[in-house]
């Protein structure tokens, strides 16, 4: 049987060694639970509370600034909250064209949305039309006041939402289109659009989402990117 020297006997220069090859595994064990408990422990008291879930559709990933959300401190601070405990977050994640080959696009998009993680969307061409057409907007009239529709009138901006009838017999009727105002355009030229770099070249519909949680704040960003227009 191999003698197992004792520490006491054994060099200094010797002794490390000694422990890595016999102790490898329970120490590799014991740093990697340690690691885990501090990264828990961490996220827990660094985490911060969604204030607001902006849906940034077809945005350019060329142009756009690593963390878009933090240029929205001064947003959340003039509407009483704390960067340090509170967060915009942005998704960048939809790209739509219109083909048909995009159905898993669609399906996340009707997930977020069905899930009521979405208060506001940015969007424009394909994209917009896809959701104007399936009404995920709420009117501009449930969202501003009669004097706030005037202020940003020349700002509303039209869709066209297409309603499906169906029969008596359950199959699928005619198409009713109805025209509503659902959204208000911001130039690519907004300070904030700019400083995102999402848009560098395209003017885009911001609306509110007809099932968000946080109608007041959705409003207020609308209102934050008109009146730097």
């Amino acid at each position: 049987m191999e003698k197992v020297p004792k520490l006491s006997e054994m060099e200094k220069k010797d002794i490390p060694g000694y422990i890595w090859d016999y102790y490898k595994w329970p120490i590799i064990i014991v740093i990697a639970v340690v690691i885990a408990l501090v990264s828990i422990i961490h996220g827990r008291l660094t985490a911060k509370t969604e204030a607001l879930y902006i849906l940034a559709g077809n945005a350019d990933s060329i142009h756009m600034v690593d963390a878009p959300e933090s240029t929205l401190d001064d947003f959340l601070v003039a509407q009483g909250l704390n960067p340090d405990k509170d967060e915009v977050a942005i998704n960048t994640n939809i790209t739509y064209t219109g083909a048909d080959s995009q159905v898993y696009t669609l399906a996340t998009l009707a997930t977020v949305i069905g899930a009521q993680q979405v208060d506001v969307a940015l969007s424009h061409g394909e994209l917009y039309e896809y959701m104007s057409g399936n009404a995920e907007f709420l009117p501009m009239e449930e969202v501003f006041t009669p004097e706030e529709m005037e202020k940003y009138k020349d700002f509303l901006v039209e869709g066209t939402y297409h309603e499906i009838t169906y029969n008596d017999d359950g199959t699928e009727g005619e198409t009713i289109d109805h025209d509503y105002i659902c959204g208000v355009r911001i130039s690519a030229e907004n300070p904030w659009i700019k400083e995102t770099g999402m848009y560098p070249d395209t003017d885009v519909v911001a609306g509110v989402i007809a099932n968000t949680k946080r109608p007041e704040l959705a409003k207020a960003f609308i209102i934050y990117l008109l009146e730097n227009e």
